[in-house]
């Protein structure tokens, strides 16, 4: 059977094609609803099996479904992932809520899909990924946020363990860091050392020096624009943060947010302190 499932997700369209008892998700549907402002660079770059409805025309001599009303005339050339390019965009967001719409899509949507009878799967033809597969893009999704957010070892240690906790692995061989040398905010310190300007012109003289810069990342409030086609589409407000640069990490450590995982939290060596000041001329 061939047949389109539309979802709603926050009042996002969230499409699904079905044929021969496979599923094939929109491509620009799914990158969307997981907040890329460029669909179709997420799609180049993170997907590995995109195909349209052209290819499937083409590898199903007996297909007659016309989709010209629903999406233009040029509805052939129309993106379609399988369920691991799904998850390989689930895993590359940067969107706060893309936790939330991975248990939707793999915890409601699918089995919901599955158990309607408007088709069945057998073993053979199921498109669900490996628990290996999955761990595989944790980890790369993992491994990309510590290279971006320059996190210091046990948060690296501490992502990890999400992961490992999230699917049930055992923890207890990961390493515990306890020796690293106890950090404190630039506000503490400032305080402790008797400097009298405020954590902002601090800050300043931090990225002047190289020391510190302003990241970004997608919050979970949205602003609407419209698209080059005239649909109003939600673009998700981005939320500054501040992370101690290569230079800077001689200084202090990026720990985590305990607010957002995406976010780091600069915090300094005590006894590098003084030397510090020094540097930036702070008397």
């Amino acid at each position: 059977m061939n047949e389109i499932i539309t979802k709603n997700f926050q009042d996002n369209n969230f499409r699904i094609f079905i044929i021969k008892n496979k599923e094939f998700f929109f491509a620009k549907d799914t990158s969307s609803l997981l907040g890329y402002t460029n669909p179709q660079k997420a799609i180049r770059d993170h997907c590995k099996k995109v195909i349209s409805f052209k290819d499937v025309f083409n590898m199903n001599e007996s297909f007659t479904l016309d989709l010209s009303r629903e999406l233009g005339n040029n509805w052939k050339q129309t993106k379609l992932i399988p369920e691991s390019d799904v998850w390989r965009l689930i895993i590359k967001s940067r969107l706060p809520e893309a936790e939330k719409i991975e248990e939707w899509i793999m915890e409601e949507v699918l089995p919901q899909i599955r158990k309607t009878g408007s088709y069945s799967l057998s073993s053979d033809t199921s498109q669900e990924i490996s628990l290996k597969e999955k761990l595989e893009l944790e980890f790369v999704g993992v491994k990309n946020t510590i290279e971006i957010l320059r996190v210091n070892q046990a948060s690296k240690i501490g992502m990890i363990e999400v992961v490992h906790k999230k699917y049930d692995l055992e923890t207890s061989y990961l390493p515990k860091y306890s020796d690293e040398e106890h950090t404190y905010s630039a506000k503490a310190l400032l305080e402790k050392f008797g400097v009298k300007i405020s954590v902002q012109q601090f800050n300043k003289k931090m990225i002047s020096a190289g020391f510190l810069e302003t990241k970004t990342r997608k919050s979970s409030k949205y602003k609407t624009e419209k698209d080059e086609n005239g649909k109003e589409v939600k673009i998700p407000i981005l939320k500054e943060f501040k992370s101690l640069t290569e230079k800077g990490l001689e200084f202090g450590k990026n720990l985590i947010s305990p607010k957002n995982q995406l976010e780091t939290q600069p915090h300094y060596f005590e006894s590098k302190f003084s030397e510090l000041l020094e540097i930036l001329k702070i008397g």
